[in-house]
């Protein structure tokens, strides 16, 4: 091999390995207004059709056809700094609104079914061309879409059990600027998978006034083959730098969920969860290429991490008012966290609101996402930087009963 090929491969590498490890991170919960200002803390609430994604077996709370949809919105602000020269570089503002839809039937008593479509994974952050971390992350995306069926059972002596399958659709595109001596080119890498996983859970309410639930959803395995890198290049590094199919597999991590939910008086109620995360299945990403002398195994070392979530509402007639919290832990080592997904542990707090006009009932939610400052440094991390991060997340919706 020669050394330009050597160097070519280091390229393709770094371009790879940070970019689909990050893009494979970014978890998102916001599918229904009402668990929004409530925190997400509703794996035990079963009062709406979107129960479906937080625990399939609320779908026995909900009586008759019910009809759910929601858009909510993410407004997002990246800035990395560089903690020895204080230079600064904000990413480009992102607005991403994304639509869910759920809906339930009741058929018989002890028998509920249930079909939902929503996204739970996504990334798209832009830093501007040409910047000191372009060779690490430029341009990227990561955008899927689920749809899930789902069936429960019970209550019988106050359990009921659901199942659901997860069909995911992903596509992932990401640019990386190329720096070759005095020249300057840009590498795009994309490519799309339909992923499958199943879910099982349960919920039981000891008391009226006490529900747990909890629920166990699987990995999602994405390959993408083929995938295709592009690179824009001076005509001196075509021969090199040429355009070529590759096979490489995305984990979305497996997951598990709990919920206590207690209504001390008639009109509150509030909860309890945990979410743990399973992220140490995502602990290397493997490369092939139509050139195989440039297939790569790189480590990863993610870990597992803890989401834990409280929140509850009060009701006036027909009115509800939310509030929550978030503890969110990322699941990213030091020596691994770059400009692509710069994250760090969250602290989010939410609010929201409910009216029930009868057949219908509207929400709306706003949710302030803060992720801790967090510095990362040479030995430990190759690119140094400071990088802080805000998200405001604002979500609508409406449910109709027939």
């Amino acid at each position: 091999m020669t050394r330009r090929t050597i160097a070519i491969a280091g390229w393709l590498v770094t371009l790879l390995v940070s970019g689909t490890a990050s893009a494979n991170g970014f978890f998102l919960w916001e599918a229904s207004p009402s668990s929004v200002g409530q925190g997400g803390a509703t794996v035990a609430d079963g009062s709406e059709p979107a129960t479906l994604l937080f625990n399939s077996a609320g779908l026995t709370r909900l009586d008759g056809f019910q009809l759910q949809a929601n858009l909510y919105t993410y407004i997002a602000n990246n800035t990395w700094k560089d903690p020895n020269t204080g230079e600064k570089q904000d990413a480009e503002t992102g607005v991403f609104p994304i639509p869910s839809l759920f809906a339930s039937y009741k058929p018989i008593d002890w028998l509920s079914v249930g079909v939902g479509g929503y996204s739970t994974f996504g990334l798209s952050l832009g830093w501007p061309d040409r910047w000191k971390g372009s060779t690490i992350s430029q341009k990227s995306s990561l955008r899927s879409y689920s749809v899930q069926p789902a069936v429960a059972v019970g209550p019988f002596s106050g359990f009921s059990l659901g199942a659901g399958l997860t069909v995911t659709r992903g596509s992932v595109k990401l640019e990386r600027g190329l720096r070759l001596g005095n020249d300057y080119g840009t590498s795009t890498l994309g490519g799309v998978d339909t992923g499958y996983a199943p879910s099982v859970s349960v919920l039981f309410e000891a008391k009226e006034w006490f529900r747990f639930g909890a629920q166990y959803r699987h990995k999602t395995v994405m390959t993408l083959d083929p995938g295709k890198i592009d690179f824009d290049v001076p005509a001196a590094y075509g021969q090199q730098l040429r355009d070529q199919n590759l096979t490489a597999s995305i984990t979305l991590p497996a997951m598990t969920q709990f919920g206590l939910r207690m209504q001390p008086g008639k009109n509150i109620e509030f909860e309890f969860d945990g979410f743990l995360i399973l992220w140490h299945t995502y602990d290397e990403l493997a490369f092939k290429f139509e050139d195989p002398t440039i297939n790569q195994t790189q480590k990863t070392n993610w870990h597992d991490a803890w989401e834990w979530r409280i929140g509850g509402q009060y009701t006036m007639d027909e009115l509800a008012l939310r509030a929550g919290f978030i503890w969110d832990s990322t699941p990213i080592p030091d020596e691994t966290l770059d400009p692509l997904l710069p994250d760090n542990h969250r602290m989010i707090p939410s609010v929201g609101v409910g009216y029930d006009f009868g057949m219908v009932r509207a929400d709306a939610a706003y949710q302030f996402v803060y992720l801790l400052p967090r510095e990362v440094n040479e030995p430990v991390n190759k690119f140094p930087g400071k990088y802080n991060a805000i998200v405001h997340t604002i979500a609508l919706g409406a449910t109709m009963r027939l």
